[in-house]
């Protein structure tokens, strides 16, 4: 079968594996493995002719149906986009109904998605405009506990609901909690964030917030909203996913509050890295090979001060036992450079 590469050039898929075009002469296309350009140096070739495949070269690299099938998808929404109206969202979601979490987790993130969707549209001239109705949402009937809505007229519209019984109780709550939901049924928002407490050891979501982006001023905008409805009560604690720009907002406007990170989308990032590393196939065969990347993830128990050195201690016992090669290097390199840190260079997401 066939797909379109990011940048909509023609890919052959097949058998797991994913090729670039190369070359067509007298009714033969020659394919490239798409990992040939890559550290893995991939030298996997075939050749169609009609809709005959042949594999013309054995293949270096593991296949990926997870790969496949996230590229499928990408493709099923680009081409939905080319003729629907619905916003980004709602083809994003329709195209995601059914898909592996696997796939879920290695496809580009939803904005980057909603973006090749308004790129898509605009390169075919097709119309951009939203249109929101007002009964949508209901808004006269809850005016009262709506904290924030700038308005039907607004492109980036935000709305920030809350009860003012969930108000109190949340300036109550030295825990506070960020997530988000992208499963939504709005055509113009992006996603849901709501903001949980932890009140009476229990986590309960008090506060609802519709967002259209992912952008810093959208959540200080929101979070400032809901500052201003708990008066001066400020949270100790406020748990996120690994999202640069909730982190980058709650230090400006909450600098005494100490950030922690979500153990369950710690444990999510684990798992891409191992899928983005090509380490995933080996992971499912190997009970050893399993047990010790999982390991890597009891870190987020560990003192902070220790993590550094057991990190280490991890890393070389994962090369020894397993092999130094590239992509295993790749993947200790990443969590480096995201979560531990190296020399002089601080990582993506410090360790607190």
């Amino acid at each position: 079968m066939f797909g379109l590469t990011e940048r909509g050039k023609k890919m052959l898929i097949h058998q797991g594996y994913k090729y670039n075009k190369e070359v067509s002469r007298k009714g033969t296309t020659y394919w490239t493995c798409k990992k040939y350009r890559t550290p893995q140096k991939c030298t996997g070739r075939a050749k169609t002719i009609g809709d005959e495949i042949i594999e013309t070269q054995k293949h270096s690299c593991v296949p990926s149906q997870i790969d496949v099938e996230a590229t499928q998808i990408r493709n099923k929404i680009l081409q939905i986009a080319a003729c629907s109206s619905h916003s980004p969202m709602v083809i994003i979601n329709q195209c995601l109904a059914g898909a592996s979490e696997e796939a879920k987790a290695i496809l580009p993130k939803l904005e980057s998605l909603a973006t090749s969707i308004r790129r898509k549209r605009k390169s075919q001239g097709m119309s951009m405009e939203i249109n929101v109705e007002e009964e949508d949402f209901n808004l006269e009937k809850n005016k009262q506990n709506i904290l924030l809505d700038t308005g039907i007229g607004d492109i980036n519209r935000i709305i920030v609901y809350g009860t003012n019984l969930n108000i109190a109780r949340l300036s109550n709550c030295d825990t506070w909690l960020a997530e988000s939901i992208f499963q939504t049924n709005f055509d113009t928002f992006h996603h849901l964030w709501i903001i949980f407490g932890f009140y009476r050891e229990q986590l309960i979501p008090f506060i609802f917030c519709l967002l259209p982006n992912k952008n810093e001023e959208t959540y200080q905008t929101a979070l400032l909203a809901i500052l201003n409805a708990v008066g001066e009560m400020r949270p100790k604690f406020f748990i996120i996913n690994f999202e640069r720009e909730i982190e980058n907002i709650i230090k400006k406007l909450l600098p005494q509050t100490q950030i922690r990170g979500s153990l369950f989308y710690f444990l999510k990032f684990m798992w891409k890295a191992i899928q983005n590393k090509g380490l995933e196939i080996r992971f499912e065969k190997e009970e050893g090979y399993a047990v010790i990347l999982k390991k890597f993830c009891v870190l987020a128990f560990c003192d902070v001060k220790d993590v550094q050195q057991r990190f280490e201690h991890l890393a070389d016992q994962f090369l020894l036992q397993f092999g130094n090669i590239n992509e295993h290097q790749d993947f200790i390199e990443y969590l480096e450079n995201n979560l531990i840190g190296r020399n002089r260079r601080t990582p993506r997401f410090p360790i607190r």
